[in-house]
């Protein structure tokens, strides 16, 4: 169930690298990157892709790909057509109203719909219970800070275990 205008579905894949090296080089820093095996650094913001790189990121996104298409169809079988499916499974957003028509949900409604939906599947009698759960959004500076205690967490494990850290 989804809601008519919601954003419903994008039936693809995409795989997205990033080349910061011009970045760095602006700024004089430069990246030595030190690997075993010559597809190790493969995706690393550090370096331009490579042919290579290229033709192992297109297999395995066209794999995904074909593996995301099947698992619609079993998961949908009755429902999705694969001629159909073949002509949205392009990456487009697809809205609620249009997932149902191509089959891709078995209704549209709200979220009291959907509630309700869900104690009638659940055979739940009189009125569910909902509980909202939250979760904190981490800034940048709290995924710095994160990685810090855990840098300085491990220093102080490492002091305290008695092998001592040196310094020359």
């Amino acid at each position: 169930m989804a809601d008519e205008d919601s954003i419903t579905g994008s039936i693809g894949v995409i795989s997205i690298v990033p080349d910061i090296n011009g970045l760095l080089s602006k700024f004089g820093i430069k990246v030595n990157t030190i690997t075993g095996g010559n597809l190790k650094a493969m995706g690393g913001p550090f370096h331009e892709m490579t042919d290579e790189e290229r033709a192992v990121f297109v297999d395995m996104v066209d794999s995904i790909y074909k593996r995301f298409k099947a698992d619609v169809l079993r998961l949908r079988a009755g429902e999705v057509k694969e001629d159909v499916l073949d002509s949205i499974a392009d990456g487009r957003v697809i809205i609620g109203s249009k997932a149902l028509e191509y089959g891709l949900i078995d209704s549209t409604g709200t979220y009291d719909d959907a509630i309700k939906k869900t104690a009638e599947l659940a055979k739940i009698e009189g009125k569910p219970e909902i509980k909202l759960y939250s979760r904190k959004r981490l800034s940048l500076a709290d995924f710095f800070g994160e990685m810090g205690s855990s840098f300085a967490s491990g220093f102080r494990q490492e002091l305290s275990s008695g092998n001592g850290i040196y310094y020359r």
